[in-house]
């Protein structure tokens, strides 16, 4: 088995309708994913592209967490579950493996954040 504290980690990637960030942050902590950024984002699609696909709201939060690759691939799983991702307009969410960086780098980058805010 995998030492947990050199688990390879993964970058999950959320875009959700504005104000759906907070939502979607909340579910990832309850599930083991501590670390997590939301950032805003406007898109620039004509709006008759816009009706086109669904995606009526051009506003959107945009949820950047970084977890294992065990735990980003449970809560992926359960996220499309909670969100209702799958319906058209709901969001989307996907991860990528983050090769440079494992959980004892993250633990000490996470430890000195910490410490600057002291």
């Amino acid at each position: 088995m995998e030492n947990s504290l050199c688990s390879p980690l993964k970058l999950m990637i959320t875009i959700v309708n504005r104000d759906d960030g907070d939502k979607v942050s909340a579910y990832l902590q309850q599930h083991g994913i501590l670390y997590s950024i939301i950032l805003l984002g406007n898109g620039t699609c004509e709006s008759k592209w816009m009706n086109l696909l669904c995606l009526g709201d051009v506003e959107k939060d945009i949820v950047f967490s970084l977890g294992d690759a065990n735990q980003i691939h449970d809560a992926l799983r359960g996220l499309n579950d909670y969100m209702n991702l799958s319906l058209p307009g709901r969001g989307i969410a996907f991860s990528i493996p983050l090769k440079s960086i494992d959980r004892f780098t993250l633990n000490h980058l996470t430890k000195l954040q910490s410490e600057v805010k002291q």
